[in-house]
């Protein structure tokens, strides 16, 4: 077994090594004379990812979220520890529709700057939608062969809140604002000089287009993570595809949630929650889940714990059968490159597992990331 996980992560770093060479999506750019188009920089790692089409599944490696999309999509290849089974098992694609790009009317780096790290209100919830795809395949025994049958999993999130720019951010943001106010009061100035002044204002303008470049320098690399109160919410629905044919498909679960999520601006800490409902058609089973997470990073690598508990309230209740369960798994976040990361899960699962893969949980996953969108993570 050990030579299979071997092989099996060795599978997985040569595919991230393949994947995170593809061409990523274009950055939006200023007509042409204009100031340069923003460059967006990277914090160290990305975040884990739990993304709603695989949560939905109880498949997911952690199944609260607690990130915010950083990428214009997202690619998760997935597997567990399934009746001793390691085959790769689950793949999903997230992709965020209305990527941020400059506007129109955004002409200068700091209102371009403004408009992807500062939204109105109104346009937040857009911003920060996501919209996830996932295929699964049950294991459950013979009957995997014999009657194949996959899940075909939609999801969508987006924040209700998203925090705050954090500190060292936010005084670039202040630093540029102030070194583009002195450029544009410096251009005016040349444009009014006579002639005969007019070469020493050329060279004050130099100067302080050189001190608006600098500041772009540094906001490119600074952190821009968010901090503060979160609000995520969540919906997502399972579709059972029998004998691999779409006309076959049948709703099989429907889930709402609710995530609050709080990340320490001073400490490398952020906690979460989640507040879940669950409805099974088939079944006829509605469930909830409760519970939270924390996660501290360290190094670049993340550790985190996370503990939920599960009632399932049946059409009829049958007399002795348990139907509270929790689930309580350790997790370790590995980044393999600035856009992809390892994920590994360790603990217990639920119970009423909906794939069926038994109460140990034991995951592994991969998360490829494509497309900057801001490092809003």
């Amino acid at each position: 077994m050990r030579v299979r996980l071997a092989r099996f992560i060795l599978v997985q770093i040569a595919s991230v090594v393949m994947l995170s060479a593809a061409s990523v999506f274009a950055q939006s750019g200023v007509p042409a004379g204009g100031p340069p188009p923003v460059q967006t920089g990277g914090t160290v790692g990305p975040s884990e990812r739990a993304i709603p089409a695989l949560t939905i599944e109880d498949s997911a490696t952690m199944s609260i979220e607690h990130t915010l999309p950083s990428n214009a999509a997202t690619i998760v290849l997935f597997s567990s520890l399934r009746n001793d089974d390691l085959i790769p098992r689950d793949i999903a694609v997230e992709f965020a529709p209305f990527v941020a790009k400059s506007p129109s009317h955004a002409r200068t780096p700091l209102e371009q700057y403004l408009a992807i790290y500062e939204p109105r209100q109104a346009s937040a919830v857009g911003r920060f939608l996501a919209v996830s795809v996932a295929v699964s395949q049950n294991v459950l025994g013979g009957s995997d062969l014999a009657a194949p049958l996959s899940n075909l999993s939609i999801g969508v999130r987006t924040f209700l809140t998203a925090g705050r720019t954090n500190e060292q951010f936010a005084t670039q943001i202040e630093a540029l604002k102030q070194r583009t106010t002195e450029l544009t009061a410096a251009i005016s100035r040349r444009d009014a000089a006579s002639d005969r002044e007019k070469p020493k204002e050329d060279a004050v303008v130099q100067e302080k287009l050189d001190a608006v470049r600098r500041v772009l320098d540094t906001l490119a690399t600074v952190d821009k993570a968010r901090v503060g109160f979160m609000l995520e919410t969540a919906l997502a629905d399972v579709f059972q595809v029998a004998q691999r044919r779409l006309s076959h498909a049948q709703q099989a679960r429907f889930g709402a949630w609710v995530s609050p999520i709080y990340r320490f601006e001073t400490k490398p800490v952020d906690i979460a929650g989640v507040a879940r409902f669950i409805d099974e058609p088939i079944s006829g089973i509605r469930i909830f889940d409760f519970g939270g997470r924390a996660a501290v990073r360290s190094g670049g690598v993340q550790y985190t714990i996370e503990g939920l508990g599960r009632k399932r309230y049946p059409e009829v209740e049958v007399p002795g059968e348990d139907y509270f369960n929790a689930r309580l798994v350790g997790g370790l976040t590995y980044p393999l490159t600035d856009a992809s990361l390892l994920s590994l899960t360790l603990g217990k699962n639920y119970a009423s597992d909906f794939l069926h893969g038994g109460t140990l949980d034991v995951s592994f996953g991969v998360t490829i990331g494509l497309g900057r969108i801001g490092d809003l993570r």
